[in-house]
């Protein structure tokens, strides 16, 4: 793990407990998840809606987060991909998570108190 004053980088071992760890600590939240990439450009692909979880399947090489879902005003559950991520981290002052992929592409998700 690197860690500078708000941003830790998770070493790939620890992935998957990280984002656990993420999911719990930030239950009632909402999010916004954009996509940063060369080829793409930034695009917001998800503007606060309910945060239900986050997660790292070793098999697939696959992070997961998933939005949505939770009220009957969201019933559908939004599931965002990330194959073959290379870099994992944390910014605490930002409340937020970057997950870059093998293309270089960078999912960021913003985490916002319940609303």
């Amino acid at each position: 793990m690197i860690t500078t004053t708000t941003i830790t980088e998770i070493e790939p071992d620890d992935w998957q407990a990280e984002l656990d760890r993420l999911t719990w600590q930030h239950e009632g939240d909402y999010v916004t998840i954009e996509v940063v990439g060369a080829s793409l450009g930034d695009q917001v692909e998800v503007d606060r809606l309910p945060f239900a979880y986050v997660t790292y399947d070793h098999k697939a090489d696959t992070a997961l987060i998933v939005v949505g879902g939770t009220t009957a005003r969201l019933p559908v559950a939004l599931r965002h991909l990330i194959t073959r991520p290379v870099k994992v981290v944390i910014d605490q002052e930002a409340d937020s998570l970057l997950i870059t992929d093998s293309d270089d592409t960078t999912t960021v998700v913003r985490f916002y108190r319940g609303e």
